[in-house]
């Protein structure tokens, strides 16, 4: 992002704050999901850009589908689009897993 030049020092700092907190929750998610999904991180694809980045946006997704009293099988269709050869890995096991963790 471009910073204009009428940008004083407390937005351009405001800016710089920002973005380190984005970063360190994408870091955050991106451990939860190395940590108490394992099975799901390392399944991640390469192709979908940064690994970090993947893995927070899966973490925030599957705690969504949580949140929102979603069922599992919603959850394993959304891994399944995302996990390229996802039915042959038992995801149904690794989604149940994961939300219980993230519930606690």
């Amino acid at each position: 992002m471009m910073d204009s030049r009428a940008d004083g020092p407390s937005v351009v700092g405001f800016r710089q704050a920002r973005e380190e907190w984005i970063e360190s929750r994408i870091q955050d998610f991106a451990d939860v999901l190395e940590t108490a999904g394992p099975d799901l991180y390392e399944l991640l694809p390469a192709d979908l850009g940064e690994r970090r980045l993947a893995a927070a946006v899966t973490v925030a997704r599957v705690a969504t589908d949580e949140a929102r009293a979603r069922s599992v099988a919603e959850t394993v269709r959304l891994l399944e689009r995302l996990i390229p050869g996802g039915h042959r890995h038992d995801l149904t096991g690794a989604a149940r897993a994961l939300r219980s963790r993230l519930a606690t």
